[in-house]
């Protein structure tokens, strides 16, 4: 069983829009077991997604969630690559674009953190999207990054997140692609 929702959005400007919610295995090395289960929930998860574009015509793909790399980066790699064939699959194969999120103030791109773990603090969380889509912006929501006037004009706590989730969120604004793509806005 693989642990993924997802839901077909038709919003004027998008066309269909096939949306993914995915949380992959955890923990785990590198080709172990765990790793291996996550290799397979991707596979399971791109048939998936090819069968449901028989009943529906998808123009364009999103997928977001833990994919819980402590592994290696081949569930992600095996994720994207020709991802676009996935709703598409006459036109001309592409890979899935990776947001690229960073934290409020730059520090990096971790989405976990959880002290006491023997796993340092790192990047499970991600979202994916199709090439004929264009992030105008993309974030990892920390309040802790936060100023204090801007915790206050959202009616935020600086505590918040870590309260909600060892997880941060990750938080990408999309628009149709006008042509040039830009992976890394």
């Amino acid at each position: 069983p693989v642990r993924v929702a997802a839901m077909t959005i038709d919003t004027p400007g998008f066309e269909k829009l096939l949306v993914c919610s995915v949380h992959l295995k955890c923990c785990g090395t590198v080709d172990g077991p765990e790793d291996m289960t996550r290799i397979a929930e991707i596979l399971a998860m791109r048939r998936a997604i090819a069968e449901a574009e028989h009943v529906i015509d998808h123009h364009s793909l999103i997928i977001g969630g833990d994919l819980n790399l402590v592994g290696g980066q081949l569930p992600l790699q095996l994720l994207i690559n020709d991802g676009t064939a996935l709703v598409n699959p006459a036109g001309e194969p592409q890979d899935l674009v990776v947001a690229n999120a960073y934290q409020p103030d730059n520090s990096g791109s971790q989405t976990w953190q959880k002290s006491g773990q023997t796993f340092s603090p790192g990047r499970l969380d991600y979202i994916v999207y199709s090439p004929s889509l264009q992030a105008t912006r993309a974030l990892v929501f920390d309040t802790l990054d936060l100023p204090e006037s801007a915790l206050a004009s959202m009616n935020l706590m600086r505590t918040d997140c870590g309260r909600a989730s060892d997880h941060l969120p990750v938080i990408v604004d999309l628009i149709p692609n006008a042509g040039n793509h830009d992976p890394n806005p």
